[in-house]
């Protein structure tokens, strides 16, 4: 009856230590938050040499700690409205491409990351970066002088 007794208590103890393990394993593999949904989950876009490009990073979810940084040819281009702040549902911030005069023309790539506590989210860049002419007149800041119609065909353009 005593040898019963021992095992029973053994049987006992083991169980209380398998179920502590279990419960450890749990707690710390779950991650403490989501990772946040991030629109858009790509940009490419095209700058001009010397100009400015501003693109809005929308954040869905509640998400703390959240810390933006750029990764790539373009870190050096970026800025951000916002770095570090938590985002309650959702949150939007302006990422501001400032791309130097001296770059030579072509496609510069790089990732937004976007850390939290729930881990990290990577939105892939590709920045096209072009010449002041031709096609890239749409990026151009015109100051109001009044009204006025630009036409472009493939061999005129009629400006009124």
């Amino acid at each position: 009856m005593k040898l019963q007794t021992k095992v029973d208590e053994f049987a006992m103890v083991l169980l209380g230590a398998l179920i502590f393990i279990i419960i450890l394993t749990v707690v710390w593999t779950t991650p403490p938050e989501a990772l946040p949904t991030v629109s858009p989950q790509s940009i490419e876009i095209s700058v001009i040499k010397g100009g400015v490009r501003v693109v809005t990073l929308r954040i869905n979810g509640s998400v703390t700690n959240v810390s933006l940084s750029a990764e790539g040819a373009i870190k050096n281009w970026v800025k951000f409205s916002k770095q570090n702040f938590n985002v309650i549902n959702f949150g939007s911030v302006d990422i501001s491409f400032y791309v130097p005069e001296d770059v030579d023309e072509g496609v510069y790539t790089g990732n937004i990351v976007i850390s939290s506590l729930g881990g990290e989210v990577k939105v892939p860049i590709s920045l096209k970066v072009v010449s002041s002419s031709g096609e890239n007149l749409a990026f151009r800041q015109l100051k109001p002088f009044g009204s006025f119609k630009l036409e472009s065909k493939p061999s005129t353009v009629v400006l009124e």
